[in-house]
C-alpha cells in the first residue's frame, strides 16, 4: 500500500525572522569546524610572504600612530594631556571597525568558490573575516600597552570595562560586516564607495582631536556618530584616569545587538541567493 503522507516544501524565506535567525546561528555552530579551518587558512595567507610575519600586522599601524603623535599635536592649538595614549586608544578599535567594514565587504565575494560550490551558512563568511581582523585588533592593544610601559606613558586600562567594550565592539562588527558582505555581494558599485566613506567617516570622529575642539552647540551632532560611540567607550577604557562612564556602554551595546540581529535576519533572508550573485 502507499502512503498517504504528503511533503510540502516551505521555502526558506517564508519561515518567520525569529525562528529563521534561530537556525542561522545553529547552522553557524554546526559548521564551526569549517568556520575555525577558514580562519586558521585566512590568517596564514594575510602574512604569507611577510617577512615579519604577525608581527608586521602590530608593527605598521604603530608606526603610522607615532607619526601622527608627532605631527598632529604641532597643528592643534590646544594641547591634550597624555595625547599619544588619547589617539592610540582611539585609533585601534577605529583600525578594527573599518577593517571590518571593508574586509567585510568582500567577505561573501571572496569565498565564491567555495559559496558555489559548499552549502555553508551564509553568515560564517563574515564572521571569519572579523575574526581574522579581530586578532589584529588584539595584537596591536598589547603592543599598544607594551609601548606605554617601555616609554612611560600614563596608561590608564580599566581590565572590565576593556573586555565588555571588545566584545560589543566584536559583536557591533560582525554585524555591520555580514550586511556590507550582502551588500557588495548584490551591488558591486557598494564596494568602490566604502573607501571612501570610511575615510569621510575618520576625519568626522573625534580620534585625532578631543571633542572639545567642535563646538559645544555641535556636540549633540557627534552623538549620533556611530563610531564616536565605540571609540568613545574605549577612551573610558585605556585612556580615562578616573572611573570610566559606564552609562556610555549602552548606545553601543544597543547599537551592537541591532546589527548583529538585522544581519542575521539579512542573511536569513538573502543569504541562500548568494550563490547567484557573487
Amino acid at each position: 500500500m502507499y502512503s498517504k503522507r504528503s511533503a510540502t516544501y516551505l521555502p526558506h524565506h517564508n519561515i518567520g525572522y525569529t525562528k529563521g535567525m534561530v537556525e542561522e546561528l545553529r547552522s553557524l555552530w554546526k559548521s564551526r569546524f569549517v568556520g575555525a579551518t577558514l580562519f586558521q587558512v585566512r590568517l596564514s595567507e594575510r602574512y604569507q610572504g611577510s617577512g615579519l610575519g604577525v608581527l608586521w600586522s602590530v608593527v605598521a599601524p604603530v608606526l603610522t600612530m607615532i607619526v601622527i603623535a608627532i605631527i598632529f599635536p604641532l597643528l592643534m592649538r590646544m594641547k591634550v594631556e597624555n595625547y599619544v595614549v588619547y589617539l592610540f586608544s582611539g585609533l585601534i578599535v577605529w583600525k578594527f571597525i573599518s577593517s571590518a567594514i571593508t574586509a567585510g565587504g568582500d567577505a561573501a565575494v571572496g569565498y565564491k568558490a567555495l559559496i558555489t560550490k559548499v552549502a555553508l551558512p551564509s553568515f560564517l563568511y563574515p564572521v571569519v573575516v572579523v575574526s581574522v581582523e579581530f586578532v589584529n585588533f588584539v595584537l596591536i592593544l598589547i603592543a599598544l600597552h607594551g609601548i606605554a610601559l617601555l616609554f612611560g606613558f600614563d596608561i590608564n586600562t580599566h581590565l572590565f570595562y576593556l573586555l565588555v567594550a571588545m566584545f560589543v565592539t566584536l559583536l557591533f562588527c560582525v554585524g555591520i560586516a555580514s550586511f556590507f558582505s550582502l551588500l557588495v555581494a548584490y551591488y558591486r558599485d557598494v564596494r568602490q564607495v566604502l573607501d571612501v566613506i570610511v575615510q569621510a567617516c575618520f576625519y568626522l570622529t573625534p580620534i585625532i582631536y578631543p571633542i572639545t575642539m567642535i563646538p559645544e552647540k555641535y556636540h549633540m551632532i557627534i552623538e549620533f556618530n556611530v563610531f564616536y560611540q565605540f571609540v568613545r567607550i574605549f577612551h573610558q577604557a585605556i585612556y580615562q584616569p578616573g572611573p570610566p562612564v559606564w552609562q556610555y556602554m549602552i548606545a553601543p551595546a544597543v547599537l551592537a545587538i541591532v546589527f548583529f540581529l538585522a544581519g542575521l535576519a539579512a542573511h536569513h533572508r538573502f543569504g541562500r541567493q548568494l550563490v547567484f550573485r557573487v
